[in-house]
């Protein structure tokens, strides 16, 4: 009976985060301008890598144990995800073969603390101090004309 309710209640909120995404979709074409991910593409594969193997990590780990060294769901959620924070940025930067930027490396991290919504703070926190960011921001570039 219990884990009937407990099935229900994941499939409840497997059936929320779907709607959700899909409004989200919606509304990142009727949005001009708006993309779900900004910066490198290369860099989606490997968070998503680590991201998924940390959350299979936290399903493997919360409630190990025996005895009184029993690990709790909270433990389990810590450990993860420092795990995240300290792999995404490493396994990321393997991957595209660069020293990753500042922006990069603090999206993926909170990505890891609050996921989506993490890497949209600190996108609007790098767009509001640009000088923060270890990338200069691109400038316009005048081109002088001769005149005759």
């Amino acid at each position: 009976m219990a884990l009937g309710i407990e099935m229900k209640k994941l499939t409840f909120c497997v059936a929320i985060l779907a709607g959700a995404l899909v409004l989200m979709a919606q509304s990142a074409r009727a949005q001009e301008g708006f993309r779900l991910f900004r910066g490198d593409p290369e860099l989606i594969i490997p968070s998503i890598g680590v991201g998924l193997a940390t959350t299979g990590a936290y399903f493997a780990v919360r409630n190990a144990g025996g005895g009184g060294h029993r690990i709790t769901q909270l433990g389990a959620w810590g450990l993860t995800t420092v795990g995240c924070m300290a792999l995404t940025p490493i396994v990321s930067g393997i991957v595209v073969q660069r020293e990753l930027t500042r922006r990069e490396a603090h999206v993926m991290i909170a990505d890891c603390i609050v996921p989506f919504i993490g890497g949209w703070i600190m996108h609007a926190y790098f767009d509001a101090h640009p000088e923060r960011d270890s990338v200069p921001p691109p400038r316009a570039i005048k081109v002088a004309r001769k005149h005759r």
